[in-house]
């Protein structure tokens, strides 16, 4: 009579292995939480806030969404999705801002710069007879 150890590799645990599958299985919950629709938009608007616009309606957005799930207490998801659409909308709208700026701000100094060309040309022109 040959005796077998446990162990061994000709007879592999696959009962075992099968219960533990099964109790793990056994343990996953259902919360039904749904994701919030408002806090997908926010983040969609903010995905395009090359455009302006939607990135300033993804701030309300965004705001809404964060209130609507602080009250439903756990039947709705997306926290993460709103504050990610909130942190890109404030960064596009902030380069916005800056793009404005400086084209303002490049405006006014190429006006200033041909001004000061034109009176230095009047200038020089002037003992001319211009």
């Amino acid at each position: 009579m040959v005796l077998i150890s446990q162990n061994s590799p000709e007879e592999p645990p696959t009962m075992e292995k099968n219960r533990e599958i099964e109790d793990q299985e056994s343990n996953i919950i259902e919360t039904g939480s749904r994701p919030s629709v408002l806090a997908i938009l926010c983040v969609f608007c903010a995905s395009l806030g090359m455009l302006f616009f939607p990135a300033v309606a993804a701030i309300p957005m965004g705001i809404y969404a964060l209130k609507y799930i602080n009250e439903r207490e756990g039947r709705l998801r997306g926290r993460q999705m709103a504050v990610t659409g909130l942190c890109v909308a404030i960064t596009s709208i902030s380069l916005w801002l800056v793009l404005f700026t400086l084209t303002w701000a490049g405006a006014k100094f190429f006006t200033a710069m041909i001004d000061l060309i034109g009176g230095a040309f009047k200038l020089v022109t002037a003992p001319l007879g211009n």
